[in-house]
């Protein structure tokens, strides 16, 4: 195994990602891109961990890296088995970040920016992550 690479079964893998403790493989001839722990799709997203607009829009830059790999496949670490397996999951989750920026500077109360997570995205599943992530974005509870 090389440092950039890994090799699975005769398969090349290259490690990509804007930071080292992100990573992701990404094989190029069939454009798949299996992701690590920023890659979602079509469901909520755990926002505890990153707590702050600068932290979420530093994820919303690595995900616009991966973006301009131009993945066919994409395999989310986190996914609803019944949404999207192709670049939409980098999409849906950059939006998915973008929103709660906005509705994070909307937003006086933790209750508000959950309502308004759930009032725009209500047939995403992963709901029991929404309430303490937007306690820890508007600073009511410290987390991690």
């Amino acid at each position: 195994m090389a440092a950039d690479k890994l090799n699975i079964l005769g398969t090349e893998f290259e490690f990509v990602g804007d930071d080292k403790n992100r990573i992701n493989l990404f094989e190029k001839n069939d454009k798949l891109l299996i992701g690590g722990i920023d890659i979602f799709n079509e469901l909520h997203i755990f926002l505890a961990d990153t707590g702050s607009e600068e932290k979420l829009q530093a994820w919303i830059d690595r995900l616009t890296s991966l973006e301009a790999l131009n993945p066919e496949i994409v395999i989310p670490s986190h996914a609803d088995l019944n949404a999207s397996f192709d670049k939409k999951a980098l999409s849906a989750t950059k939006e998915y970040l973008q929103k709660a920026i906005e509705f994070t500077k909307a937003s006086s109360r933790s209750e508000e920016l959950a309502a308004s997570l759930k009032t725009a995205y209500p047939y995403y599943i992963n709901t029991g992550v929404i309430d303490l992530g937007a306690k820890v974005l508007l600073g009511e509870i410290q987390w991690g």
